[in-house]
């Protein structure tokens, strides 16, 4: 069945088969389903519930510490002595950074002799302006109270290679 183009000229196929558009439709529809059930089932990071508490490795390794305030921060940082500590700077509304969260508690069940604190920035913006925070997530390593390397982004095997090298 011959097509008029907008030009005037005569196509031999419509744009838009009835093919395609069909599979737009079943492409969209599986798009929703997969997002809205990722949002519901349970245990889900895609809610942000993981920064609500702190976190638990599994077998009762190490744990991530939810830093509240600036005098928990010096705290948490006296209390670890000479032991490397992580800082995961991160926000509530940061995609990458709800992404890495899951390796981060899995990292800290790991190595129970790295403290593991985070930090919302938002919350504890004296803190993150201390480290120079620009970017999220932002890990930031100390040792013997003091900074010894830092970097950002949401790179687990970086992660993985900073803590290893620092310990």
């Amino acid at each position: 069945m011959p097509y008029v183009l907008s030009s005037g000229e005569i196509a031999d196929k419509q744009p838009w088969g009835i093919a395609k558009i069909v599979a737009m439709f079943w492409g969209i529809l599986n798009f929703f389903f997969m997002f809205f059930r990722t949002l519901i089932s349970p245990g889900s990071h895609a809610r942000g519930d993981q920064y609500t508490q702190d976190f638990r490795g599994p077998g009762g390794g190490g744990s991530v510490h939810h830093v509240t305030s600036d005098a928990d921060m010096a705290a948490q940082l006296k209390r670890a002595g000479s032991k490397l500590v992580v800082v995961d700077f991160f926000a509530t509304w940061c995609g990458p950074c709800r992404m890495i969260a899951p390796y981060v508690e899995q990292m800290a069940a790991e190595t129970p002799n790295v403290v593991f604190l985070k930090v919302d920035v938002n919350q504890c913006d004296g803190v993150a302006a201390q480290y120079s925070v620009r970017a999220m997530p932002t890990f930031v390593f100390i040792k013997n109270g003091r900074k010894v390397d830092s970097f950002s982004g949401a790179d687990i095997e970086k992660l993985r290679v900073f803590v290893y090298r620092h310990c």
